[in-house]
């Protein structure tokens, strides 16, 4: 039960206005009346003592002892002296940040009483149920005002606009207004104060668990929007709209995080569940991206982030014919919550093809998330490490990089677990496993070397690809270099091609002939123009093997789509902004137009002498026999081939004549390859 308290006082305002506004036999007197005999207490009403009467189910009061009830309420009303309630001073503090006027606060704490005591809501039923009043009408009646005034409050005022009140399905039985339950629960107590009403309805910072260095990767554009937030900031400037978007996994939340620290801002999600934990609808959602806006706004320093912004901005459903018939929610609504906004939002989304271009043209800054490249994967495995007080091997962190795809936070996340259960670095491995698996992220563990690797010491091309190396990497260096590494199977064209990709800080994209070649008509060069697109979009270098599937000689076409597959692989080549590398074992049918387009071409050749008693020493573990030497044309490939079926052949063939032999068929089974293949 409330104590007589300024809580108590004011339901005796209430009461005494109603009891003014019907007539003790009318229906709604009549159960005002019984209301007051069981409930008389809460408000500070002593029912029997006010009017004489045991009960009033008998016959309604008198007109006098109706009065004696109505100034029994006023001299409760007045009595206000208990402790102060608290929901006094939070609704205060609350219409001020959000700038409600007295009337305003005068029908958000009515239907607030209604909320927090029960016995009060029953009563606003019943009378209601009386059909004498209407809600509109008991709401109107409890501040003064007429009902049509406070229908326009609720419809275009605050209340309405930032959704404080629900007005239910205007049923003729109860009363159906409603405070949304996470503002009832900020406003009343135990809440108490501006920063207990903050933490109900905006929650707490955001922090990030990574830093700037983490995203070097996008360097130009981290410091391009850090610039332009600060200064929307210092401005307080309205209608300020960032939009990050990518595949998940590519650290767009944590993005966020990392931009707001370094602003020295801080950061709330907003609109990401309901007080049940579930997930809020469209317009939940909106409602609460509205009021977190004025909240944050008194801060001066601060920004919201939408996660998942294709919730509200989605075109809407689509016909059998896949066009849109109707969008989701009011396109002129959300242009102008976009063009309002006093507190920059940081929106974030997997996809934006759906989306209204509109809403994309009302945008500050749109920055594409792609997946983290390798090298920047490898940087952050070493900073994490390091953060977390991990010593991680040397070439551990690039492998962990190259084995798992994964989103930011989850490296995080592994670093940290492993750091708790005060583990070393080699479990951050085990802990990945475990994390990456349901995703289907994990790469291949195998170490062993093999063709797929590059192996420096093992390959004989005709270019110090150490210096080329050097000259691409370095900083400010052009990205829309070519290469064709040409020679036999097993030299490590394509290692050498993977190797690179990852110095030049970018994921390699592999495709083979079986990716690209169609045995229908025009297909073949949509994969092409399809695969060059891909490495655009996702920032990858693209590596084509068996490129002679594609660039043969137009001369020697005998068919159209012979010469338009070549044609479609030189256009995409001459527009390409990024690195990417073609493979062979053919250079002489290559088409001499597309050779003069490889900004570098080099010779792949088998191993010298000396490098193939290295690959023997490296793959077999032991001293090189001297026979080694008689046998020409020798690759790391065959190498790895051999070190292969010696695991499934038992320690019988792993005898040093053994070995020779296997080496030799396999040199034997290439010169006598070379057929072209073809439809």
């Amino acid at each position: 039960m409330i104590t007589r308290t300024a809580s108590a006082a004011r339901l005796a305002g209430y009461i005494g206005t109603m009891i003014a506004a019907f007539e003790p036999g009318s229906a709604a007197g009549r159960r005002l009346a019984a209301w007051l005999h069981r409930n008389g207490a809460l408000a500070g009403v002593d029912f029997r003592a006010a009017t004489g009467s045991r009960g009033t189910a008998s016959r309604p009061l008198s007109a006098a002892a109706w009065q004696r009830l109505a100034e029994a309420a006023a001299a409760s009303a007045r009595a206000d002296d208990g402790p102060t309630d608290t929901l006094a001073g939070n609704l205060g503090a609350f219409a001020q940040v959000l700038g409600l006027d007295p009337l305003e606060v005068g029908i958000l704490e009515f239907v607030l009483h209604t909320c927090r005591e029960r016995r009060f809501d029953i009563l606003c039923s019943e009378l209601v149920a009386s059909r004498e009043i209407d809600n509109l009408g008991l709401t109107g009646l409890a501040v003064g005002r007429p009902p049509a005034e406070i229908s326009d409050l609720l419809r275009h005022g605050a209340l309405g606009r930032l959704n404080l009140i629900h007005r239910g399905n205007g049923s003729a039985e109860r009363f159906t207004f409603s405070v949304p339950y996470p503002i009832r629960r900020a406003l009343l107590p135990p809440s108490e104060g501006l920063a207990d009403i903050e933490r109900h309805l905006i929650g707490t910072p955001a922090r990030p668990q990574l830093e700037p260095a983490d995203f070097g990767h996008i360097a130009v554009e981290r410091d391009f929007l850090v610039r332009l937030l600060r200064g929307a900031v210092e401005r307080r400037q309205v209608g300020i709209n960032i939009l990050l978007y990518g595949p998940p996994g590519t650290g767009k939340s944590e993005f966020c995080k990392m931009v707001a620290q370094a602003l020295g801002c801080d950061l709330f999600a907003v609109g990401e569940a309901d007080e049940d934990g579930d997930e809020l609808c469209r317009e939940g959602r909106l409602d609460a991206l509205r009021l977190a806006d004025r909240l944050a706004c008194r801060r001066g320093k601060a920004l919201l982030l939408f996660d998942e912004m294709e919730d509200v901005l989605q075109a809407g459903e689509r016909s059998g014919g896949n066009r849109p018939i109707r969008r989701a929610g009011s396109k002129v609504f959300f242009n102008r919550l976009l063009e309002q906004n006093a507190v920059p939002v940081l929106w974030t989304s997997n996809a934006i093809d759906e989306f209204d271009p509109a809403f994309l043209r009302r945008m500050s800054f749109v920055l594409e998330m792609k997946k983290l490249p390798v090298a920047a994967r490898t940087r952050l495995w070493h900073g994490l490490a390091q953060r977390q007080g991990l010593e991680l091997p040397a070439g551990e962190a690039a492998t962990l990089a190259r084995r798992y795809d994964v989103a930011p936070s989850l490296m995080s996340s592994a670093a940290q677990a492993v750091s708790l259960a005060q583990g070393g670095a080699e479990e951050i491995d085990f802990v990945m496993q475990a994390l990456s698996r349901p995703l289907g992220a994990v790469g291949p563990r195998s170490s062993r070397p093999g063709s797929d690797r590059f192996l420096p010491a093992l390959v004989n091309a005709d270019t110090d690809l150490a210096a080329l190396e050097t000259a691409l990497v370095r900083p400010g260096a052009a990205r829309d270099y070519s290469l064709c590494l040409y020679g036999p199977p097993g030299t490590g064209k394509s290692g050498f091609a993977r190797h690179l990709a990852e110095a030049v800080g970018l994921e390699p994209l592999l495709k083979r002939g079986s990716d690209l070649l169609s045995k229908w008509i025009g297909e073949t060069e949509q994969r092409i123009a399809a695969a060059f697109a891909e490495a655009r979009q996702e920032n990858r270098f693209l590596i084509i093997d068996e490129a002679e599937a594609f660039l043969w000689s137009r001369e020697g076409a005998s068919r159209s789509w012979e010469v338009s597959m070549v044609n479609e692989l030189l256009i995409a080549m001459e527009s390409h902004p990024l690195p990417f590398a073609c493979t062979t074992n053919h250079l002489d049918r290559l088409d001499p137009a597309a050779l003069r387009r490889f900004s570098f071409k080099i010779r792949f050749d088998a191993l010298t002498g000396a490098q193939a008693m290295l690959a023997y020493r490296q793959f077999f573990d032991r001293t090189p026999p001297g026979k080694l030497g008689r046998i020409d044309g020798l690759t790391p490939g065959d190498f790895a081939v051999v070190a292969k079926r010696l695991r499934f052949l038992g320690e019988a063939a792993a005898a040093d004549t053994a070995i020779l032999g296997l080496l030799e068929q396999e040199v034997a089974v290439k010169s006598q390859g070379g057929r072209r293949i073809g439809f």
